[in-house]
């Protein structure tokens, strides 16, 4: 049996498998970064809040404008 494919097929074929490879590469990087920070108890949560105070919600836009030129 042969298969043919042609330069665009190989092509994408490639980008596609190097796009998951870069993917996987930085998931991989982002789980060992994370685990080097032990995990923050409930209780541990309590006194930093009661310490420095819940963490500020994202602000929303006081006001937007428009202008066409």
């Amino acid at each position: 049996m042969q298969t043919t494919l042609t330069k665009k097929e190989i092509f994408s074929i490639v980008k596609d498998a190097v796009h998951q490879a870069i993917r996987e590469e930085n998931e991989n990087k982002t789980k060992n970064f994370l685990k080097q920070f032990p995990e923050v108890s409930k209780e541990e949560m309590n006194d930093i809040e009661s310490l420095y105070g819940k963490a500020p919600r994202k602000k929303r836009a006081a006001r937007v404008e428009t202008i066409t030129i």
